[in-house]
C-alpha cells in the first residue's frame, strides 16, 4: 500500500511538472487562447495542455503492466488507448490550428466506434450478432460516447471545471465501490493522482488549459469507464455526471430550438451565467456542493437498490432540468434575476 501511495504522489509531481514545462513551451510557440467574449479569462493562456495526460496515461500503463497490479480498469483502458490517444490528438491539432467541425465528428465516431468494437462492449447483453437491437444499442453506445466527449469540451468554459468534475466522479465511483465492495482499482486511483497534479496549474486563475486535447480525452476516458461500468453501474455514473450531461444538453437543446447553430461558440451555459455572477471560484463551489451533497447521496442510494436505479436517475434529472432552465441554459441571460450581470 505504501509503494502505492508514493508512486501516485510521484505521479502527481510529474504530471505538475511536465505541465509546467509545456505551458512554457507553448507560449514560446504561442500555442494560447486568446481571451474574447465567450472566454472566461482576461489574459493569452496557454492551451493544448491535455496532451500531458496523453504521456502520463501512457506511463500508468506501463507502471501498472510492470507491477503486476490486478486493475481490471489497466486492462479495459489499455485496449481504448488507441481511441483515447485519436481524440486527444485530433483535439490539439484544433487547438493550434481550428479543424472543421465535420472532420472533428468523423474523427470523434472513428474513435469512439473502435473503442466499443475493442472493448467487445454490449450495453444490452444481446448476444445475436445480427439482432437489430443490438446494432441499434450499440449506435447509440456510439452516439452516447461521441456525445459525452464533446460534452466534456462543451463543458470546459472556466479554470478547472472539467478537472474537479473528473476528480469527483472518479473519487465517488472508487469511494462507492469500497463501501459496496471493499475495492478501488489501482489503476483509476493512479489517474486521479495525475489530475490532481494537473490541478495545481489549472485552478483559478489558471496558468495552462487543457484545451480540446484534454477535455475530449477526458470525455471519451469517462464514456469508457461508465460503458464498461468499472466499479458502479452505469446508472450511477450518470448521477454523478448529472450536473455537465443536463446543463450541456439542455444548453444545446435550447440553443437548436432558438434556431441557433450547434456549431457556433458561445458562453449561454448555466454553469457560465453563474461564472459571470459568482466568479470562478465561488462557482466551482457550487457545483461541488451540488455534486456531494446532492448527486453523491443520490448515487450510493441507486448503487445499493439497483431496482430503483433508473428511477433516481431520471428523478436527478427532472429536478435538475427546471433549476438549469431559470438558470438560463441556451440564453443570453439568465432567467434569475440574482444572477445577472448589469
Amino acid at each position: 500500500m505504501t509503494n502505492i501511495l508514493f508512486t501516485a504522489f510521484g505521479l502527481a509531481l510529474l504530471t505538475y511538472f511536465l505541465s509546467d514545462l509545456y505551458r512554457r513551451v507553448a507560449l514560446l510557440l504561442q500555442i494560447v487562447d486568446t481571451p474574447g467574449y465567450r472566454h472566461a479569462h482576461r489574459l493569452e493562456t496557454a492551451t493544448g495542455g491535455g496532451v500531458v495526460f496523453i504521456l502520463m496515461f501512457v506511463l500508468t500503463i506501463f507502471i501498472s503492466n510492470e507491477k503486476s497490479l490486478d486493475s481490471e480498469g489497466f486492462e479495459v483502458l489499455l485496449l481504448a488507448l488507441p481511441g483515447l490517444v485519436l481524440v486527444a490528438l485530433v483535439g490539439f491539432v484544433d487547438d493550434i490550428w481550428p479543424l472543421d467541425w465535420r472532420f472533428r465528428l468523423f474523427a470523434h465516431t472513428a474513435a469512439a466506434g473502435y473503442v466499443l468494437y475493442a472493448l467487445g462492449i454490449d450495453v444490452l447483453g444481446v448476444d445475436d450478432p445480427e439482432s437489430q437491437l443490438r446494432l441499434l444499442t450499440n449506435l447509440s453506445a456510439v452516439f452516447g460516447l461521441v456525445w459525452l466527449l464533446n460534452l466534456y469540451n462543451f463543458m470546459d468554459g472556466i479554470d478547472g471545471i472539467a478537472g474537479t468534475e473528473t476528480v469527483f466522479v472518479l473519487s465517488s465511483a472508487s469511494m462507492i465501490a469500497w463501501i459496496n465492495f471493499s475495492f478501488v482499482d489501482v489503476f483509476l486511483f493512479f489517474f486521479l493522482s495525475i489530475l490532481v497534479g494537473w490541478l495545481v496549474i489549472n485552478l483559478p486563475v489558471a496558468r495552462l488549459f487543457m484545451g480540446d486535447a484534454g477535455s475530449g480525452f477526458l470525455g471519451l476516458l469517462i464514456g469508457v469507464v461508465i460503458l464498461s461500468e468499472l466499479h458502479v453501474s452505469l446508472c450511477t455514473y450518470l448521477i454523478l455526471l448529472a450536473w455537465f450531461v443536463v446543463d450541456a444538453s439542455l444548453t444545446l437543446a435550447t440553443r437548436l430550438i432558438r434556431g441557433q447553430r450547434f456549431q457556433d461558440s458561445h458562453s449561454q451555459h448555466a454553469y457560465q451565467h453563474l461564472n459571470r455572477a459568482l466568479g470562478t471560484w465561488r462557482t466551482l463551489m457550487v457545483v461541488q456542493l451540488v455534486n456531494f451533497l446532492w448527486l453523491l447521496p443520490l448515487a450510493i442510494c441507486a448503487m445499493k437498490n439497483p431496482g430503483i436505479e433508473i428511477y433516481l436517475l431520471i428523478f436527478t434529472f427532472l429536478i435538475m432540468l427546471p433549476v438549469f432552465h431559470w438558470m438560463g441554459a441556451g440564453l443570453e441571460s439568465p432567467r434569475i434575476l440574482a444572477l445577472r450581470v448589469s
